[in-house]
Formats: C-alpha cells, structure tokens, sequence
C-alpha cells in the first residue's frame, strides 16, 4: 500500500506577513539607492520615457485575466478540503490559460513597439530604442504569464516565505544588474533585458519550490478540463474586470503626462508616485496573505471570515500610517534630499496628494482582498469602472491647468468618493460591519495610534530640519518609538498584544476562545 503524501502544514498568517515585509524591506532599500542612479544616468528624458515604457506594457499584464488569483483562491480552497485532484486540474486548466496570454502578450508588444514611439513627445533618434524596449518588456510579461501558474500554486498554499526568498533574490540580481548595465553604456533595452532575465529566473524557481510544496499535483496537458476552465474563467472574469480598472487607475496617469505634457513631467511625478507605490507594497504584503485565508476559511470555517476582516482593516492602518504621515509631514524635504532639490517641490505635492488616498484606502484594500478569497468579488466591479473612468477624465481635465499635481488630484478625488460611501455598505452586506464600527477599525483608531508620531515628525521638521538624507532617516527611527507606542497602546486590543508579547517570547501564541467578537 502506497503510503500518504505528507501535506505541509499551514503557516501562521503572521508569519507570511512578516515574510512578506522582510522581502519588502530589501527591495525598499534597493529602490531607495537604485533611483537616483537610474534617473542621473539616463536624465529625465529617457528615465521618463522608461516610466511610460513600463505604463504601457503595465496593460499587457492584463493577459492575466484573472487567471492567478483562481489559482490562488481554488488551490487554497481544495487545500482546506484535502483534494489534491482538482489542485492539479486547477493548476493544469490555468497553464493553458497562461499559454495563450503569453503567446498574446508577444504579439501585442511587437504591435506596441512599432506603433507607441510616435505618440511620445521626445527626440526622433530615441525612439527605435524605446520601441525595442517595449518589444523586450512583452517578452517579460509573456514568461512572467507562465510563472504566474507556478506563482499561484505557493500563493494558495499560503507559503509567502518561499515567495519571499525567491523575491529577494530576484531583486538583489536585479539591482546589481541593472548598476553594471547603467555603469557602461545606459540604454533602455539594456534595461528591459534585465527584467526579462530576473522574470526567467523567478518562473524557474516558482516551478521547482511549487512541485516541493504539491508534490501530488502536475500540471500537465492531459489534466487540462473545459469545465475546470469555466471555473476559472468565471472568478476570473471579474477578477479581470477589477484589475483592469485598476490598472487604468494606476497607469494612465503617466500616459497622461507623457501625452498632455513634455515626457520630461513624468520624472518628478514619477518620483512621488514610487513613494506611494512602496507604501501600497506595505499594505500587498498584508492583502495578498488575506485571499488564500479567506478562501481556506470559507471551506473550513466560515465563521472566521468577519474576525480576519475586522481585524485585517485595523490593523493595516496602524502599520501604514507612521509612512503616510512623514510622506505628508515631510514628503518634500525627503525629496529634496533623495532625488534633489529641483524635484522637491512638484513631486513633494505629489507625493501628498497620493499619501493622503492610501491614508484612507488601506482598508479598501484588505476588503478587496477578502471579498476575492470569498468568490464575492462581483460587487465591487461597478465601483472599481466608475472610479476608473473618473480618475481618466479628471486627469486629462486636471493635467494642462494644474500640471502633475492636478493629474494626482484625478486620482486622489474618485478614490475617496468610493472610500468614504461604498466600501463601508458593502463591508456591512457581506461581512456584517456596520457603518461606526468600520469608521473607528479603518480611520479613527489608527489615526489616534499614530497622532504622537505625526506630532512628533512635525515637531522634527519644523525645529530640526534635516540637511542630509542620513539625518532625515535618523529622525524618522528617533520618532518611530511614538508609532510603536500609540500602536501598542491604542491600537492593538488586549488579545493582540497577549499574542505579540507571547511571540516576543518564543511562546507558542493561544488560540482566540471560540465565539470571541472581533476586537474593532
């Protein structure tokens, strides 16, 4: 008799958070000193040409459709119901599926790479190369469609450490190829070159740590089912919907930049909008963990669904605050001392503008995430079109008489309308949160934890301005203690900080008592 395939054992959802901040906390760093590089060897020209390279090519990722998140969500959900036949016609459906996009995002980049080069307000002579760029790109999305599959499967068994050493690895090649390619002749396809190196990379790791995670499961062509397709393609379809609108919020401002304004304009906008884009990796660290646990949940204990929101919301804002407030406090001065004294202005405006939308749309997020673990995403595609079709038109109306400022104004405005009226009635339909109790776990206990750090950054800035980067990152680690403590003592509920302090301590954390409400 053949013996049982041990199945590893799910990890604590603490512990793939954490992992997911050590992978974050390396490619902060490596973005941090790579920046400045990039943009003083390529000027604001070609960095900005880049920018609109990665914007364009940013919409091939659509090829997705949705298909990783089913992957994620059903491998989870047939993990909490032991049934490693349909993982492997899940992940074997889904590997055709990647096929076709990849072969899709090769023939799309080629029609790309001759046609966008026109459209861009830059010098004639630079254009073939922004053409091969955005060839080279396509290719990087086509073999990062394919890891997609393997990607999805270690998402759905909720091992986010792996996911996270391959990450790390990936970005520290990454950085160092990227100095040498720079360090000897600049040049955009150099560049694209690296990426599509780093995405062969990370498909072959993903391939071999998936088949150790699920060594029952193998994708391969005789598991593919159409009606494991339609499954798919039926949470994926909405899927798709919101990440198209998502991605027409995230990438059109640049496209509008680049067309409405000199190509130039998107350097500094671009700065400021990395920021925040860091500051979004905080909170995908966080939201990424919550779909395979929401789904695992929904197959084995539905009742837990409510407690992982509750919670998820809360304590999202109080991890992300203590960055938006020196974004907001001390956004410019950063800046000024990061990039250069030229950029500090338009992208410290920026840089405010977009802080101020994560600041109240952390808790968007972790519900968007939830709601997609629960097959529940379908009530949120109205919400995410409106938003970004009001983002598109309020960029283009904003951009020639307000500038840069005015196209973060056009993403700022739609995204607190949805915020502040929609998010809370449908956390309330599905999840039973009602409107107070959602108003105090997303803002005001968050805020209120994090008041004594934003009194203190300003305190900071106003009395002790900073003159170097080196003094500004030692006055943020001298305030960050007021973070830890407001979020000690007025953000985390009493069970939390039993839990935390038994983690301190190497002590295996108990258990919440069955029927516990959740702590908001």
């Amino acid at each position: 008799m053949t013996a049982p395939i041990r199945r590893p054992a799910l990890p604590q959802p603490v512990s793939n958070v954490l992992a997911n901040w050590g992978a974050f906390a390396v490619t902060i760093v490596i973005g941090f000193t790579l920046s400045p590089y990039i943009v003083h060897h390529l000027g604001a020209t070609l960095y900005g040409a880049w920018v609109t390279v990665g914007s364009m090519i940013g919409y091939l990722g659509l090829l997705d459709l949705g298909v990783r998140g089913a992957v994620t969500r059903y491998i989870a959900y047939y993990e909490g119901r032991h049934d490693p036949e349909a993982q492997a016609r899940i992940a074997a459906s889904a590997l055709a599926l990647f096929t076709v996009g990849a072969a899709l995002a090769l023939a799309l980049g080629a029609v790309l790479a001759v046609v966008m080069p026109r459209y861009l307000d830059m010098p004639a002579a630079d254009r073939p190369e922004v053409g091969l760029a955005i060839a080279i790109a396509a290719a990087t999305v086509a073999v990062s469609l394919v890891g997609n599959v393997y990607g999805g499967m270690i998402s759905g068994m909720q091992r986010f450490t792996v996911l996270s050493r391959i990450e790390l690895l990936a970005e520290v090649g990454r950085a160092a190829a990227v100095v040498l390619v720079l360090s000897r002749e600049p040049s955009l396809p150099h560049l694209a070159a690296v990426q599509l190196a780093v995405a062969s990379v990370k498909l072959v790791l993903c391939h071999r740590y998936s088949r150790r995670l699920l060594p029952a499961v193998h994708p391969r062509l005789a598991l593919v089912d159409r009606g494991v397709i339609r499954q798919i393609v039926t949470f994926s379809g909405i899927s798709v919907i919101l990440h198209a609108a998502t991605m027409l919020a995230l990438y059109s401002d640049s496209l509008v930049i680049s067309v409405l304004l000199p190509i130039s304009a998107v350097t500094p906008f671009a700065i400021g909008a990395n920021l925040t884009d860091y500051a979004r990796s905080i909170l995908n660290s966080i939201s990424f963990t919550l779909t395979p646990l929401a789904s695992h949940a929904q197959a084995r204990d539905p009742g837990q669904l409510p407690l992982v929101a509750a919670r998820s919301i809360r304590l999202s804002g109080i991890v992300i605050l203590p960055v938006l407030a020196t974004f907001l406090i001390r956004g410019p001065t950063f800046i000024g001392l990061w990039m250069g004294p030229e950029y500090a202005r338009t992208g410290g405006n920026v840089l405010r503008i977009l802080a101020a939308m994560l600041c109240v749309s952390a808790s968007y997020q972790m519900l968007t995430s939830i709601l997609i673990g629960m097959h529940r995403h379908r009530v949120l595609v109205r919400a995410f079109l409106l938003e970004a079709v009001a983002n598109l038109a309020l960029s283009v109306a904003l951009a020639r008489p307000l500038g840069v400022e005015g196209v973060a104004l056009g993403t700022l405005l739609p995204r607190l309308a949805v915020v502040l009226a929609f998010a809370p009635a449908v956390a309330r339909r599905e999840l039973g949160i009602r409107y107070p109790a959602w108003a105090v776990a997303a803002w005001l206990r968050p805020a209120a934890a994090m008041a004594p750090f934003a009194l203190g950054s300003w305190l900071i800035e106003t009395l002790w301005p900073a003159h170097d980067l080196v003094t500004f990152l030692l006055q943020v680690g001298a305030a960050l203690p007021l973070a830890i403590l407001g979020g000690w003592v007025l953000g985390l509920a009493p069970e939390e900080r039993q839990l935390a302090l038994a983690t301190l301590q190497g002590l295996p954390a108990r258990a919440q008592e069955p029927g516990t409400e959740p702590s908001l």
